[in-house]
């Protein structure tokens, strides 16, 4: 059954509000989250919460929020992008509100790592109330990339750098803005008013508009070539996509099982280098949250007060924004897939965080830092574009909850590891060495899918190539 044409992607026009509601989501809601460390090593401190249990807290707010992500998809696909953007905004200014409350582990353990990520529904039980949790900020991150994925193809890649960038210079002010707050307010009050900036999340929300239904499709010139190992059928942006059932599929018996599967796009899963794409990049962004989140701490044992670990990390900032400006020049002359790109980088960017480890001096740190923002700068941008560029955009809000739980898994096994490994060893270096070693592993996985995928082909003797790729785009699967 032929599937209705979708709505062309503007390329452009109202795409850049889109684009402007992404950076301020990024800035206001995961960035401020990921730099809550500034606070938060003054508050663990008063409160006896110990390095392990500090490092257990932050990981597990990660995991739990990543891990309720997988529900993402099926509600965007059933209202989406602009009601669940805004759902997400509600849940985590209500998480982070009560958090400036907490006192002890379990409190932080709720109110952090739990209500950060959690939609609390009301229901009567005995004297008391249960928590109902889907995601919070994982409900409005997907609903952000699903949009912007929805208004460009073409200038993918330049809108997403474009996105990138400005977030990356709102992180040059987040750190200063966590430092004044704490200065005015004290750790506590500095939380409170940061929720209050998280809730601004809901104007962008507000301003998330769907595709008009009418628009005729683009030219098929001007159509990006989708990936092999999964073919786009159509687009939508805050419209329901068509049914499951008008996909050409296998015909399997109805069942519980079925019904899961369907409702979570986990068909998904079949291809299996869209699976190998899952697991890298799923520690790829865990690495690069950590570190960001964990920097500060890092920089805290090495002597530094917080108003110099909150220089660095504007300089850190600096170096981050400047360079993912860098990242569609370099992805056109290189002519190679994303999935490249984000490899090579990643190993450069491996080898200038490893570089911190063998720093003490002010000036060493510095100039280390500005390396490393240098790196992850062009990083960061091609770890966006891995999943949009290798999944059809009607199925990218599924796509975008199954790696937020394989992020969500990778969170909860590794974060108590990395927390019993910082109590062990006393020291917030040994963070970066095992984010390093996640590193190590996203490029193995891949470099072994490759080499199969070779053996493969050289056992089926050659034959005609099917690839219509142009040159510099990136929708290439393969590394």
């Amino acid at each position: 059954m032929a599937v209705a044409a979708a709505p062309a992607p503007p390329e452009g026009g109202y795409g850049w509000v889109i684009v402007g509601c992404y950076v301020a989501n990024m800035a206001c809601a995961i960035q401020l989250v990921q730099m809550m460390g500034l606070v938060l090593k003054d508050v663990f401190r008063t409160n006896d919460i110990t390095d392990s249990q500090g490092t257990t807290i932050l990981t597990l707010c990660g995991g739990v929020s990543f891990m309720l992500g997988v529900v993402a998809g099926p509600l965007i696909r059933r209202y989406g992008f602009r009601r669940v953007a805004a759902a997400g905004a509600l849940l985590g200014a209500a998480g982070l509100a009560l958090c400036s409350t907490a006192r002890t582990f379990a409190e932080f353990i709720l109110y952090f790592s739990l209500l950060m990520g959690i939609k609390g529904s009301r229901s009567k039980i005995k004297k008391g109330f249960v928590l109902k949790m889907s995601s919070g900020l994982s409900m409005s991150y997907p609903a952000y990339i699903v949009a912007l994925n929805s208004y460009f193809r073409v200038r993918r890649t330049l809108a997403t750098a474009v996105a990138m960038a400005a977030t990356g210079s709102a992180a040059i002010l987040t750190p200063q803005l966590i430092s004044a707050a704490a200065s005015q307010f004290g750790p506590s009050g500095a939380m409170l008013a940061l929720a209050g900036v998280l809730l601004q999340t809901m104007i962008g929300a507000a301003l998330l508009r769907p595709l008009p239904s009418a628009a005729p499709p683009p030219p098929r010139a001007l159509q990006e070539a989708e990936t092999p190992m999964l073919q786009t059928v159509g687009d939508h942006g805050d419209e329901k996509p068509q049914k499951l059932a008008e996909n050409p599929q296998p015909t399997q018996p109805a069942g519980a099982l079925r019904t899961v599967a369907t409702f979570f796009d986990l068909e998904l899963l079949r291809t299996p280098s869209f699976a190998c794409l899952l697991v890298g990049t799923s520690l790829g962004l865990f690495a690069d949250v950590n570190f960001v989140q964990f920097l500060p701490f890092v920089l805290s044992r090495r002597g530094f007060s917080t108003r110099d670990a909150a220089d660095l990390m504007s300089v850190f900032g600096v170096t981050d924004t400047a360079c993912r400006l860098s990242a569609p020049l370099l992805h056109r002359t290189c002519a190679r897939s994303s999935r490249f790109m984000y490899a090579a980088s990643l190993g450069v960017f491996v080898v200038a965080r490893t570089a911190l480890l063998l720093c003490d001096s002010y000036t060493a740190v510095m100039a280390t830092m500005a390396l490393v923002g240098a790196t992850r700068g062009v990083n960061v941008v091609f770890l966006q574009l891995l999943i949009p560029d290798n999944v059809p955009i009607h199925r990218l809000a599924s796509a975008q909850g199954l790696y937020l739980l394989f992020n969500g898994v990778i969170f909860m096994a590794v974060g108590p590891f990395m927390g019993w490994m910082v109590g062990k060893n006393k020291d917030y270096n040994v963070v970066i060495v095992v984010l390093a070693a996640m590193n190590a592993l996203t490029l193995g996985v891949w470099g072994a899918e490759r080499l199969v995928r070779t053996f493969a082909t050289w056992r089926r003797g050659p034959g005609p190539s099917k690839s219509k790729h142009p040159p510099g785009k990136a929708a290439d699967a393969a590394v």
